[in-house]
């Protein structure tokens, strides 16, 4: 199966009203990404990209993707992953809305009769918190019938291709080689959010950096 990543969109303004629900366990982002992904689909919004850090079991931050060209997330989400590395975050996961297909079906995903892929929600996980980092991703399709999502059951595959997972992956694994002080992260924190990224760090890492105290 093939997927093709979709434009972002403007951050909502409530967006901040969601922290405690992606503050609970790792385990839960998956149905957080997909609760979210529908809420904006209800309001009629594209679904904005979401990258959820942790360090164990402990969230360092989450942030929905500034906004992009279509197929153009590379730089978003690298600008995220380099507040991510030194936060040590060896859990990442990020949702992306996209249109699916599979090679082995006959005919033709776009032709002249219009655009037969399946839309979806694409989630990309990387736990990095025991060996080898463990891959997953996870597509959620649906179809929206006037004006109401409705999902269809999640297909699951034990990694993946392309460079989003590749990113991920690399940067559980090359997380130690990326050590900055406390300014330096804050540095990139802000930096993150003056290019328009709808970023929440942990109340945890909040202080940290405020108080500028080392780990």
């Amino acid at each position: 199966m093939r997927a093709g990543a979709s434009t972002a969109s403007a951050p909502s303004a409530d967006r901040g009203s969601e922290e405690a629900r992606v503050q609970g366990r790792w385990e839960d982002v998956e149905a957080t990404m997909v609760a979210m992904a529908g809420a904006d689909l209800a309001e009629g919004r594209p679904i904005t990209p979401l990258l959820a850090a942790f360090a164990g079991d402990h969230l360092r931050f989450f942030a929905f993707l500034r906004p992009f060209a279509k197929g153009e997330h590379g730089d978003a989400l690298v600008e995220l992953l380099a507040l991510a590395m030194p936060l040590d975050a060896d859990r990442l996961g990020l949702s992306l809305s996209a249109r699916v297909w599979s090679l082995d079906d006959p005919i033709p995903p776009v032709s002249a009769a219009g655009d037969l892929r399946q839309r979806a929600l694409v989630c990309a996980f990387v736990d990095g918190t025991v060996g080898r980092p463990r891959e997953e991703t996870v597509f959620h399709p649906y179809d929206l019938v006037d004006g109401e999502v409705r999902w269809h059951p999640p297909q699951r595959l034990g990694g993946g291709q392309g460079f989003v997972l590749a990113a991920l992956v690399l940067a559980v694994r090359r997380r130690h080689q990326l050590r900055c002080d406390d300014a330096q992260i804050l540095q990139q924190a802000t930096r993150c959010v003056r290019l328009g990224h709808d970023l929440h760090l942990a109340p945890d890492v909040r202080a940290r950096l405020a108080a500028g105290v080392g780990p």
